[in-house]
């Protein structure tokens, strides 16, 4: 379909939106730095409703707790009660994943390490929030969809009560979050597979 903005629904993703994800990733990367559907299937399984999609479609308004539309369905993520997890059924079947935004809480010093699965944790306040992905189909850049989704997902972790944002930027993007607020530093965690290049960036909530 051809990219029209004003189709546009942003809303929370789960597991269930694993195919459009891992759809998206395969548009949006090299092979070198494409994970697994264990590993993003985990992350999109973390409590705190900090993960987020952007769908295009003629589907109306996004809701959550939709159950048709293949493996497209529109909800909360995670078990727990977050501000969307209540949401009514919707006409998700009309929509397509069309960006997303990866995220989740972790422990102080904890490892980062692409292509491996999250552990499930309640979030402590002095977790960071890690932005592991945001990836937008090709079809779609140029729509400020990553800054519209970005947007969500630090909203998520100040409800959180986190005071800090991290991230691991690959692909030469350090120039972009830089105008998001990150700032690079040297990480105090081990940072490993993210390939040459990589750097470690933080901003605070």
């Amino acid at each position: 379909m051809s990219a029209d903005p004003s189709a546009l629904h942003l809303g929370p993703i789960a597991h269930a939106h694993l195919a459009g994800v891992m759809a998206v990733q395969a548009l949006a990367y090299g092979d070198a730095l494409l994970e697994s559907p264990e590993v993003l299937g985990s992350k999109l399984r973390m409590p705190g409703d900090t993960c987020w999609g952007a769908f295009a479609g003629a589907g109306g308004s996004l809701a959550a707790g939709a159950t048709s539309g293949g493996a497209l369905h529109v909800g909360a993520v995670g078990e727990g009660a977050g501000p969307h997890a209540h949401l009514h059924q919707g006409a998700a079947d009309t929509l397509n994943l069309c960006a997303y935004a990866i995220a989740h809480t972790v422990p102080d010093g904890a490892p980062l390490v692409l292509n491996k699965p999250a552990t499930p944790a309640t979030p402590q306040p002095g977790d960071w929030l890690y932005v592991h992905d945001i990836a937008v189909d090709p079809a779609w850049a140029g729509h400020g969809l990553a800054a519209r989704l970005l947007a969500e997902v630090l909203d998520a972790g100040r409800r959180l009560s986190l005071s800090r944002a991290m991230l691991v930027a690959v692909q030469g993007a350090d120039a972009y979050w830089a105008r998001h607020g990150f700032v690079a530093q040297a990480a105090p965690m081990a940072v490993l597979g993210f390939g040459e290049g990589a750097v470690w960036m933080v901003r605070d909530l």
